[in-house]
């Protein structure tokens, strides 16, 4: 989310990298932090690079009027991880979008006196993001 935001991504950027070694295709030896026992012995020689969107990519847009405080609100988990991205007209290009308005959120207290969601109000833990 961070890079389509700013349109770059470095490589000491906090929480984009510290995950790269946990997440693999098949099973193998797993140590107790849930780590390829193999990728141990690569951690610490991966060069991990700059990321940048190319100017050619059009700029992208939050679909809603701000970023809301979650979209999943479970039981010990409540963050905003589904988004809507689209890319304005430009003066050179005629397709695009332009918000014209959005659904509201649920706000975090009323989701709070029902514990989590689902609940009988809401029937996912992931609320609809609607533009």
């Amino acid at each position: 989310v961070q890079l389509l935001f700013t349109r770059s991504l470095l490589p000491s950027h906090e929480s984009c990298w510290e995950n790269l070694f946990k997440f693999y295709w098949e099973k193998t030896e797993i140590n107790e932090e849930g780590m390829l026992s193999d990728y141990l012995q690569l951690q610490g020689s991966v060069n991990i690079p700059l990321l940048r969107i190319p100017d050619n990519f059009h700029p992208l847009f939050y679909a809603l009027n701000s970023v809301p405080q979650f979209t999943n609100f479970a039981s010990g988990f409540q963050e905003t991880i589904d988004y809507i991205f689209a890319s304005e007209p430009t003066p050179s290009t005629k397709w695009g979008f332009s918000l014209k308005g959005s659904a509201p959120m649920p706000d975090r207290d009323d989701i709070v006196k029902l514990i989590a969601m689902p609940n009988k109000y809401y029937a996912s833990d992931h609320v609809s993001v609607l533009t």
